[in-house]
């Protein structure tokens, strides 16, 4: 279990089952030859997200992952704690971190790592 704590109060994040779906009904893309069917893939976009620094959401997961948690953060609270009192940098580390080690989101975050790994070595390749 990952916690934040925010103005003194511990808020617990939990990457279960309930996190993915959630996660996952935010994005859904058609698949190929299959009409009318798609795929739900919000989870992997929300972590290339994070990896990619983007705060709101950093801001997102930190909800979804508390949803199901008790006590609940408001999000004007967690928003006002992000403006003016978090360490970010550290915030997004801990939240990659946990990815890594949370049974149901390591497997996607080492993925997504690889692939942003061959990217980049593409991209130098094309520079030279």
């Amino acid at each position: 279990m990952f916690e934040i704590n925010v103005n003194g109060t511990d808020y617990p994040l939990r990457f279960g089952m309930g996190f993915i779906r959630e996660a996952n009904k935010r994005i859904s893309i058609p698949i190929d030859g299959a009409p009318g069917a798609s795929r739900k893939v919000g989870l992997r976009y929300i972590i290339s997200d994070v990896m990619d620094g983007d705060i709101e959401a950093l801001e997102d997961v930190i909800l979804l992952a508390n949803k199901t948690e008790t006590p609940k953060i408001k999000k004007d609270e967690l928003e006002k704690w992000l403006e003016e009192d978090a360490n970010i940098d550290t915030l997004f580390e801990d939240v990659l971190d946990f990815f890594e080690k949370a049974n149901t989101t390591k497997r996607t975050i080492k993925e997504l790592k690889q692939i942003a790994e061959m990217l980049t070595e593409e991209a130098l390749k094309a520079e030279a």
